[in-house]
């Protein structure tokens, strides 16, 4: 009777035109008094589990190999002879994935379980080609978030017709009023971008100039100060006046104001 080690090496072939179908796979096989089974014929059945350690096959194949002196045998899952499913099939990224290895140390079909591991990792091709990166994909998906419904836009995703308002002009920024989306004009040369009192951007052409001149007349109980507005910025003024307190750096919030 027979039992093994098992040593996983799992490494993907590379390929610069498509994913290749095929993970690497190695295996020392020992008897079960612990003695390398070297030079011998065996047949061997792989199969991918999907889910848990016993979940269900989604594929398996099967190998005709002669382990080494050191009881080593190699091969390429994905270039075995297919029992069942299909390799390119395996959808990789949606749930875990397991190897369950057989063995027939007399070279026949009488497989015996030798065990079943966790793939830990991936290989990263093989995901990728389950993964659809197209553009027409990755438009869908835009699609689906922002909730477009124009068939012009899913027929050509180079067109960016969206929730959102076209635009009218370039330069056009967006806003959000509340309870939609609204554009607003680009800005002149040298306008900054503000918030009106309702808190709405607008376009000034300056910021407000204010002068304030030097308090004078102080007494206990009085002191003269004033000031000008000199530029508005492009806005009304709604307020105006000086703030003051018997601290140091008076605030409009926490301090007393003369309008």
């Amino acid at each position: 009777m027979y039992s093994r080690i098992l040593l996983l090496i799992l490494l993907p072939i590379f390929g610069f035109s498509q994913a290749p179908q095929k993970i690497n796979f190695q295996s020392i096989l020992r008897n079960s008094g612990g003695e390398i089974v070297s030079n011998k014929a065996v047949s061997l059945r792989i199969s991918i589990l999907s889910g848990s350690i016993t979940g269900n096959t989604v594929y398996s194949e099967t190998h005709a190999k002669t382990t080494d002196a050191a009881g080593l045998i190699s091969l390429q899952i994905g270039n075995g002879t297919v029992f069942s499913g299909v390799f390119s099939a395996i959808l990789w990224g949606n749930a875990p994935h397991f190897i369950k290895l057989e063995a027939d140390f007399n070279g026949g079909s009488n497989y015996v379980l030798l065990g079943t591991q966790e793939l830990m990792s991936v290989p990263y091709a093989l995901y990728a080609s389950k993964t659809d990166t197209s553009v027409f994909n990755l438009a869908n998906r835009f699609v689906g978030k922002l909730n477009v419904t124009d068939t012009v836009f899913m027929l050509n995703p180079y067109l960016r017709k969206t929730d959102f308002p076209l635009g009218t002009s370039t330069g056009n920024i967006q806003y959000w009023n509340g309870a939609t989306w609204v554009n607003l004009s680009l800005g002149l040369p040298g306008q900054i971008l503000s918030a009106d009192n309702t808190g709405k951007p607008v376009w000034l052409s300056t910021l407000p100039v204010i002068i304030t001149n030097s308090v004078s007349d102080v007494n206990p109980n009085i002191a003269t100060c004033s000031g000008n507005i000199s530029s508005d910025g492009g806005l009304p003024v709604t307020e105006r006046g000086v703030v003051w307190s018997i601290n140091p750096n008076p605030t409009i919030s926490l301090s007393t104001k003369t309008r």
